[in-house]
């Protein structure tokens, strides 16, 4: 294997190609922020960020860009800024990033966006794949393999746990909620009792600490996935609720898991967005802006975020 600095020659190499492509702009995405002794909490390792990694994160993160507030970095598209620029977003509304990821960017006086899934913050209730893992090692192999039709893989073997969420993603939303009703019943072991999805409340601070609150759909449903009217509903009443929270209606969507196709994005317009975030997405549509998505192990050093940010496309 290369070494890390030989690894990160090539990543500068290929980092400024990626400013040359996005006109300067980088934009980051997170989901959660924790501390090291809370591992993962239920979530995919590629969803969770360490407390001491992000500090470090955003340490570096002046050093190569300049950090306008979210609002200033989207007027500024598509003219390319002289300096590259960057921006933090992250998505579903994660109590964690209130507790120890506001606190690190307040600091610092880095702003961010928060997308968030409305009927989550509303309920506490936890997004399926955390309820899902939740279940590892407490339902027998048996029934769950009556019910998923897999054995379930270890909780701490991350690639299996990934493969298990990929095959449930290619499922619609009603299979899988008629299948964690069978195995519920086993029970979780009380682990998705707690409330780790943010309150309005929380949401609120976030405001006050400089973050713009954007979109991610009603149900983090996937939009291209749904009829085109489920689709519209799930934009339009994200939008509103979050305009009846907090006084003011959101200017931008993170579409759920990236997850877009024409229409979508044109239903977005429709219902008064003015920018879309995706995942790999295209500079030049400010409906379908790309992010990079960071976690543990692509923040570990400055180095492998220059590789992370390089090999992106």
């Amino acid at each position: 294997m290369k070494s890390l600095l030989a690894r990160t020659g090539v990543g500068e190499r290929l980092f400024r190609s990626y400013l040359k492509r996005s006109g300067n702009r980088v934009i980051f995405l997170f989901h959660r922020v924790l501390p090291q002794q809370q591992g993962n909490d239920l979530s995919p390792a590629g969803m969770v960020a360490g407390v001491e990694s992000f500090r470090r994160f955003l340490d570096w993160l002046p050093e190569r860009f300049e950090l306008p507030p979210p609002r200033r970095f989207l007027e500024g598209w598509p003219e390319p800024p002289k300096k590259a620029e960057a921006l933090i977003t992250f998505d579903d509304g994660w109590a964690d990033v209130v507790r120890y990821g506001l606190p690190e960017m307040s600091r610092r006086g880095i702003g961010a966006i928060m997308f968030l899934s409305t009927r989550f913050v509303d309920t506490g209730e936890l997004f399926w794949p955390e309820r899902l893992i939740a279940l590892l090692g407490i339902v027998g192999d048996a029934r769950f393999r009556e019910v998923t039709g897999a054995l379930p893989p270890r909780r701490d073997d991350a690639a299996a746990v990934e493969t298990m969420l990929t095959l449930w993603k290619a499922r619609t939303e009603k299979e899988r909620e008629e299948m964690l009703a069978a195995l519920a019943p086993a029970g979780d072991g009380g682990e998705t009792h707690r409330r780790r999805i943010a309150t309005w409340d929380d949401v609120r601070r976030l405001k006050e600490g400089g973050f713009e609150i954007g979109s991610h759909g009603m149900n983090h449903t996937l939009l291209a996935s749904i009829p085109e009217e489920e689709a519209r509903r799930e934009l339009i009443s994200s939008r509103e609720r979050i305009a009846a929270v907090l006084g003011e209606s959101p200017s931008a969507i993170a579409y759920p898991n990236g997850d877009r196709n024409s229409r979508v994005r044109e239903l977005a317009e429709e219902a008064g967005y003015s920018f879309g975030f995706s995942l790999k997405g295209n500079w030049s549509d400010r409906f379908d802006l790309p992010r990079i998505n960071l976690h543990e192990e692509s923040i570990a050093t400055a180095g492998r975020i220059v590789w992370t940010i390089g090999r992106s496309t």
